[in-house]
């Protein structure tokens, strides 16, 4: 069911190693919608960031075209610095920040679904020995009933 799925995601992110093609990776591309102007943002989005590397590359981009990125590993702390296009990524051999798709995509929602059911954050990693192990903030929640939000982690 739902939580055979949830695992089978997980371990297949975690697989994730070179990347060779868009295929490969495309449930993983963030995609949002480019409404304004840059410099209309007080706090410069993700998706604001990318558009701006694609502009700096020469590409030409519309009000209304979709920003399509992933996030790499890198040394910036930031989410938004290390973000850019799943073509960038690729033709670069940048390797997916694992670690960010399974905390902050992934993990909130699954949790507070699942913690609906009764269903623990141990039991939808049990066999994920890595995602435990690698990924301490799922461990740090794992007896707190409370539900979080995004702005928890």
């Amino acid at each position: 069911g739902a939580l055979e799925h949830a695992r089978k995601t997980i371990k297949e992110i975690i697989n994730v190693k070179e990347i060779k093609s868009i295929e490969e990776i495309k449930n993983l591309i963030i995609t949002r919608k480019f409404t304004k102007s840059s410099n209309l943002y007080k706090v410069q989005q993700v998706h604001i960031k990318v558009a701006e590397k694609i502009k700096d590359r020469g590409i030409h981009l519309n009000l209304g075209d979709r920003i399509q990125y992933l996030i790499y590993q890198g040394r910036e702390e930031k989410a938004t610095d290390r973000a850019d296009t799943p073509e960038y990524i690729i033709e670069n051999g940048l390797k997916l920040d694992t670690k960010y798709y399974i905390e902050k995509q992934l993990f909130p929602p699954l949790k507070r679904f699942f913690n609906c059911f009764d269903i623990r954050d141990v039991d939808i990693w049990q066999d994920a020995p890595r995602v435990k192990k690698t990924h301490s903030r799922i461990h740090k929640t794992e007896n707190n009933h409370k539900q979080l939000s995004l702005f928890n982690w």
